[in-house]
């Protein structure tokens, strides 16, 4: 966890280079982002680790930093090329970015945003990508995947108000880490979910809004992750994930750790049992 959090930190100061419009390299930005992305070669719970890792007092860098690394593990399921994925995740990294033009009050309110301020935080598509504009070696899908990585499939999304088609592959990808990410991550406003939680919100409000296919995709293979994990439940109890069920994937099987009981939390006796957090 210790060297996951110094190469966050070390990617940031290239993050923060950007946001200053210092004269940012091609290479030192790549090389950071590969030195960020060998967590993948190591024998490591992704999902897990990004449960466990203390949230970085600055909400906007920590957020893409995640969302980076969900980002690139969905392009791994839907097998991208490798320039493809090193440029994901480079796309992914800079999604936020322009929030650093909005003011600390907006980003960090605690009560509901009134219809200004939801359109001023909007905004911030746009303004990270202008920051990123102009850089001559990022993409044009880097770039298309920044500003339109809030789109939805219907038509809801912005800045655009693209649907279907229109919204590249690359922010359909981001657009699900993105959701993934804000869900299980701690905000002024609300305390963070569970993966199980996110997972329910994802499969219940975000059908027909996010891409049904890489949506499912990811589902599916998030929940490989969490076989095997203990997790403290509402009762203060500590269980073992033994299984999780395709078409219930919010509600796992676990093992207390007495070892002999097995609950199915899909089974409607156990309908008032939930699980707290990760341990």
């Amino acid at each position: 966890v210790e060297n996951f959090e110094e190469k966050r930190e070390s990617l940031k100061l290239e993050f923060e280079r950007i946001i200053r419009g210092d004269n940012v390299q091609e290479k030192d930005l790549r090389k950071k982002i590969r030195n960020t992305l060998e967590v993948f070669e190591e024998d490591i719970n992704i999902f897990q680790l990004i449960q466990k890792v203390k949230d970085l007092d600055d909400i906007t860098y920590a957020h893409a930093h995640n969302v980076t690394l969900i980002t690139y593990s969905i392009g791994k399921w839907l097998d991208l090329n490798q320039d493809d994925l090193k440029d994901l995740s480079l796309a992914a990294l800079l999604i936020d970015i322009g929030k650093i033009k909005l003011p600390e009050s907006l980003l960090h309110k605690k009560e509901k945003l009134t219809n200004d301020e939801w359109l001023q935080l909007q905004s911030h598509a746009i303004l990270s990508y202008e920051l990123i504009k102009d850089y001559d070696f990022l993409s044009k899908k880097i770039k298309d995947a920044v500003l339109l990585h809030h789109e939805k499939m219907d038509g809801s999304g912005y800045p655009m108000g693209f649907k279907g088609d229109k919204i590249p592959l690359f922010a359909k990808i981001i657009s699900i880490a993105d959701v993934y990410s804000a869900l299980t991550s701690q905000r002024s406003y609300r305390s963070k979910k569970t993966p199980f939680e996110a997972i329910k919100i994802l499969e219940t409000q975000f059908i027909g809004k996010l891409d049904t296919n890489i949506l499912y995709l990811f589902l599916n293979r998030i929940g490989d992750y969490f076989v095997g994990q203990k997790v403290r439940l509402n009762s203060g109890e500590i269980a073992k994930i033994m299984f999780i069920p395709k078409r219930n994937i919010y509600r796992p099987i676990v093992q207390l750790e007495d070892g002999s009981t097995l609950l199915d939390l899909g089974a409607k006796e156990n309908e008032e049992i939930e699980i707290e957090e990760f341990v």
